[in-house]
């Protein structure tokens, strides 16, 4: 059960809970109508609101297409310019089975740019502007890969080849 109300707290808390039924109560005639005045006028119901009228549907001029946009226009022949020159250009690299052109003057130069050391080791190898991702065991310069560390890959034939050094 609750404890009695002799508690100055609980005192305290119905006499402001009291004020403040009877300030609601007392401004509670304030807030309506005169009843007075809602008596003398009949009640009349406002007239709905006139919508705009929505146009059918938008009609557009029709489109008269000439040629196909995606089709380029008709090139005139050109008159050769004094002292054209026929210039032949390399095809590109590995176009039509063309050899792609060496990227440096040493053949066969292997970069390890990069390595990931784990369970299952990877390493980033440029060999003449190809980049590959090798694992231990690919072929690499015609001999497998025995290893991959952190300072790069070691070939079964014992040669190893290191890490290559960012510039900075």
């Amino acid at each position: 059960m609750l404890a009695p109300l002799r508690d100055s707290r609980r005192k305290t808390l119905l006499r402001l809970s009291l004020l403040v039924c009877c300030v609601s109560a007392a401004l509670l005639p304030l807030t309506g109508g005169s009843s007075g005045d809602a008596s003398a006028s009949p009640a009349v119901a406002e007239a709905a609101p006139k919508l705009p009228e929505v146009p059918s549907a938008l009609r557009f001029p029709p489109v008269a297409v000439s040629r196909d946009p995606f089709v380029p226009d008709a090139v005139p022949d050109q008159a050769p310019i004094d002292g054209d020159v026929d210039i032949v250009l390399p095809p590109n690299a590995g176009a039509n089975g063309a050899p792609a052109p060496p990227l440096s003057d040493v053949p066969n130069q292997i970069v390890v740019r990069a390595v990931v050391i784990g369970p299952s080791s990877r390493a980033l190898v440029d060999v003449n502007g190809k980049v590959n991702v090798l694992a231990v065991g690919d072929i690499l310069a015609g001999n497998p890969i025995q290893a991959i560390d952190s300072q790069g890959i070691v070939l079964a034939n014992g040669t190893r080849i290191s890490l290559a050094v960012a510039h900075r």
